[in-house]
């Protein structure tokens, strides 16, 4: 298993796996959006090229508008 920082490239199984979890849940592009900006800091856990999950931190005091429903 391997913890790493998230890629654009890992947006399509990070977000199949964010429709599974969640009623209310990011979009493809709402993850891009806060994976480019300075601020924000995305994390998967993978294994054999599939990722099992994601996490993400936020510098300061940032996180309105970030936490699920």
């Amino acid at each position: 298993m391997t913890f790493r920082e998230m890629t654009v490239e890992d947006l399509e199984q990070v977000v199949e796996i964010e429709n599974r979890l969640f009623s209310d849940p990011w979009t493809k592009e709402g993850f891009f959006t806060f994976l480019t900006k300075e601020n924000t800091m995305f994390f998967v856990i993978e294994e054999k090229e599939k990722i099992l999950h994601s996490a993400e931190t936020i510098k300061e005091n940032t996180r309105k508008g970030l936490e699920h429903a």
